[in-house]
């Protein structure tokens, strides 16, 4: 779970300042030193839960035993004696087979509806602000992979190592374009679904998985200037945790809720000196109706 968190820090960092600037390389090349800077005390990977499968119906066989069409033809009367009554044994009704009702199909995690991120399975949406950019599935890859780069060394592990942690991320919405040109920070919005593994499936919760966060960062330069808060988003209750990178110029807000053995992570990255901003982009996420 360790490296899983500093994954998802990096991430939002390295879009915060990623630009057409020259001076973009630079500032990554400062992140990348603080990040290896991290204590060799995280060194445990996290372990790949199994996902369930949806059982495939038995079909149901549509073969019947054949009923005989055709009626048998009577013996012709030759003398005044009776006809024998049939003693033929009548042809029972064959019995429907029953049809099995399907399962129930799991919802989507998340998807894009137009220009609205919706998570039915999380229980909410968010409307992609006015002028704002969304970052395309190869463009995430793109930051994901410059985030593993960056992190192989500070961890010990391998890029191939960090790309199995089990986490997802479907959302990752800026004010400016990756590489466009812009003076001062690239406030965006990452939505991530972290699947914990026994036994942290059963032993952690936000607390103790925000409380992990503050542990890390704090020896990377991250100062904490509010303790971890409840707060109602989306007519849920989450977690929050603010940091604040030391001479970054940069604050982040982590909305954290524990649901099916997941972490519904939302990390918030903006300008230090406009908390409002990020308040506002959190009171726009509403909840779809569905939990």
């Amino acid at each position: 779970m360790k490296k899983i968190l500093i994954t998802i820090f990096a991430i939002s960092l390295i879009t915060g300042v990623m630009s057409g600037c020259n001076n973009s390389k630079k500032e990554i090349n400062e992140l990348k030193q603080q990040i290896e800077e991290l204590q060799q005390n995280i060194s445990t990977p996290a372990a790949t839960g199994t996902q369930a499968q949806t059982p495939t119906p038995t079909p149901v066989p549509t073969t019947q035993t054949p009923v005989p069409t055709s009626q048998p033809t009577a013996s012709p009367v030759v003398t005044s004696t009776p006809a024998p009554a049939s003693t033929a044994t009548p042809m029972p009704a064959p019995t429907p087979t029953p049809v099995p009702t399907p399962a129930p199909q799991p919802l989507p995690m998340a998807s894009w509806d137009g220009d609205v991120f919706v998570s039915a399975w999380a229980g909410f949406r968010l409307p992609l602000p006015a002028g704002w950019y969304k970052a395309t599935d190869d463009e995430i890859k793109q930051v994901n992979n410059l985030g593993y780069e960056m992190l192989a060394g500070a961890t010990g592990q391998t890029v191939e190592e960090l790309m199995n942690i089990p986490v997802i991320y479907p959302m990752l919405v800026m004010k400016y374009p990756l590489g466009a040109s812009f003076t001062g920070i690239n406030t965006n919005i990452v939505v991530l679904f972290e699947k914990l593994s026994p036994p942290n499936d059963t032993l952690v919760d936000e607390k103790i998985y925000l409380n992990s966060v503050k542990n890390q960062f704090e020896n990377m330069g991250y100062e904490f200037p509010s303790d971890i808060n409840e707060i109602e988003v989306a007519g849920k209750d989450y977690h929050s945790l603010k940091a604040v990178l030391s001479g970054s110029g940069m604050q982040q807000i982590f909305l954290c809720r524990k649901h099916e053995n997941y972490i519904i992570g939302i990390i918030l990255t903006g300008d230090i000196n406009n908390t409002a901003e990020l308040e506002g982009l959190i009171n726009s996420i509403t909840a779809n109706g569905v939990l």
